[in-house]
């Protein structure tokens, strides 16, 4: 269990944050997919772009034999769009990996973009 921010909707459809106890991984399901089978959104994209050096740091480190964490995925009518990870999946693409983990949820394109809230925060902090 870790602490983290947590974003809940009121009867009135308010946004209110507040710090709970969480499970990593909790929400979704973990798998290895295709990463030919991902939808790259760039709606879904907390920053510019893929940082070039930051892609191949991560890099570096899968060719060091290191696991990194899975990206996070929604499931969008069918579609798997990446909302979190884009350093991570150009760096298996760059070590010439066809598979990457991922934790999916089944999500409408605007319960995926909430998804992005905590990425955002914790740019910001």
């Amino acid at each position: 269990m870790s602490r983290a921010l947590v974003a809940t909707r009121g009867p009135r459809k308010e946004i209110s944050w507040e710090l709970a106890e969480v499970t990593p991984g909790a929400t979704g399901e973990v798998r290895t997919v295709a990463i030919s089978s991902l939808v790259r959104d760039p709606a879904f994209q907390v920053r510019q772009g893929v940082d070039e050096r930051t892609a191949l740091r991560y890099a570096n480190v899968l060719a060091e034999g290191r696991i990194m964490p899975p990206i996070r995925v929604a499931d969008v009518n069918g579609a798997l769009v990446v909302v979190d990870g884009w350093h991570r999946l150009d760096a298996h693409e760059r070590r010439g990996l066809g598979e990457i983990d991922a934790e999916i949820i089944k999500a409408t394109e605007s319960e995926a973009q909430w998804w992005l809230c905590p990425r955002i925060l914790a740019d910001l902090c």
